[in-house]
């Protein structure tokens, strides 16, 4: 991870988090959260750029913020790279609302060339939409996971994906009936094989009336198929001990701690995954297939 801290260090960055990573060939593309320079203030802006898969060789580091706003959207929150047809694309929602008002969720082509960001539609919207998980569609297109438990899939039904115009999608009836409590929520984007799908979902936890989140390997089956299933591992992944505990100067103070997974791609027969701690610092590891089984 040394070569993402020298990259931001270069740029002036600081408070890096929430790393997404994929592979496409020889190049892994990287999107972040992250302050402008020493002494800037909220919001956090996001960041995108590709590497050789030792780390260098770095492109040009694009301002995903700067270019939302340039297409009138100002707030690019939690992105989350997934590749369709060898292309990498980028989505992100636009923050946290108040009161009655509503957010949107996007997608954007970043590679091999940056368009404009595709807002994403759906009947039955929740007020606050985040953490779509998008999919290559075993039928071709697109399709989206929109919620764990019960598994709840997306159905792509309008708009071009990489054009300038909206992304419609229709909301699937879930095969089983809702748990009381939804302990759990999306996280990365998927890596496909097969008809099995791998990535890290989180799970939530409520504490002293804050929230903490860890990781949990998560295998999706047939996506797209009448008969789609999710399966948990057993184990939960954080960062370390210590950043579980209470940390000073929250910029959340809903949160206790978060070990937060935003990206998943293999590399060299292992899984590389992103994420962020508490909101401040980045994470990037190398894990086995063996962590799903």
């Amino acid at each position: 991870m040394g070569w993402l801290q020298e990259l931001t260090a270069r740029a002036g960055q600081v408070n890096v988090f929430n790393v997404s990573v994929v592979r496409i060939g020889e190049r892994l593309h990287v999107a972040w959260r992250a302050l402008p320079h020493e002494g800037a203030t909220r919001p956090f802006r996001s960041y995108y750029t590709s590497v050789d898969l030792d780390g260098g060789n770095p492109g040009e580091i694009v301002d995903l913020t700067a270019h939302g706003t340039a297409h009138g959207v100002p707030i690019v929150a939690d992105p989350k790279l997934f590749v369709v047809s060898g292309r990498a694309y980028v989505t992100f929602n636009t923050g946290s609302v108040k009161g009655d008002a509503k957010n949107d969720i996007y997608v954007m082509r970043v590679a091999p060339e940056l368009c404009p960001p595709q807002r994403c539609v759906v009947r039955k919207r929740r007020r606050q939409e985040k953490n779509w998980v998008f999919f290559v569609h075993p039928d071709g297109g697109i399709g989206v996971v929109y919620q764990v438990e019960p598994l709840i899939l997306l159905k792509h039904t309008g708009g071009t994906l990489g054009r300038d115009e909206d992304l419609k999608f229709w909301r699937l009836p879930p095969a089983s009936e809702p748990r009381p409590v939804h302990l759990h929520a999306l996280g990365t984007q998927l890596h496909r094989d097969g008809n099995k799908y791998y990535g890290i979902v989180h799970e939530k936890r409520r504490i002293m009336g804050r929230l903490m989140y860890m990781g949990r390997p998560a295998t999706f089956t047939n996506l797209g198929r009448p008969d789609a299933t999710v399966r948990l591992g057993r184990r939960r992944l954080v960062h370390s001990w210590t950043s579980l505990l209470p940390h000073r100067r929250r910029h959340n103070p809903r949160l206790l701690s978060a070990t937060y997974f935003s990206g998943i791609t293999k590399v060299g027969g292992e899984f590389l995954l992103g994420y962020g701690i508490n909101d401040k610092k980045p994470g990037i590891v190398k894990a086995s297939q063996k962590l799903w089984s």
